[in-house]
């Protein structure tokens, strides 16, 4: 099942705070920001290798959400490049944290909060499409 973009936004609100728990001096074990780059690679069908990440209907989402925090010069690369810079991101980020070895936290964390509003913006634009269908439907 696809992941929705109200878990979506939870998740990347969640390895925000992981994120941000680290550039505070605090422990943090990095478990929902695991999680969340899991969640991405989640594949869109089961059995399939096509992954949440590379869903052509998010790339929106994911260009607003890149702009908003390293500025729009790599959204105009083409979709299948773009895509990847965002998965090398989020995957060497994890390999970097698993490692043990330094990676540029603040931006990981601005750009997971990005994402954040990003999904929640979404997912309240389909939630009112959907209302409003209700309500055309009981009117009818």
């Amino acid at each position: 099942m696809v992941a929705s973009y109200e878990r979506l936004a939870d998740s990347a609100f969640a390895a925000a705070m992981d994120i941000q728990r680290h550039l505070n001096g605090k422990d943090s074990s990095f478990q929902k920001y695991r999680e969340f780059v899991s969640l991405l690679e989640e594949p869109l069908v089961p059995n399939e290798t096509y992954k949440l990440l590379y869903d052509a209907r998010n790339l929106p989402l994911y260009k607003a959400a890149w702009s908003t925090v390293f500025g729009p010069a790599a959204t105009e690369l083409k979709a299948d490049i773009f895509l990847k810079r965002v998965s090398d991101l989020l995957s060497n980020t994890l390999q970097n944290v698993e490692n043990g070895k330094p990676f540029k936290a603040a931006e990981i964390a601005k750009f997971c909060l990005a994402l954040n509003q990003t999904f929640l913006e979404e997912n309240a634009r389909l939630y009112a499409v959907n209302f409003r269908a209700r309500m055309r439907n009981a009117s009818s």
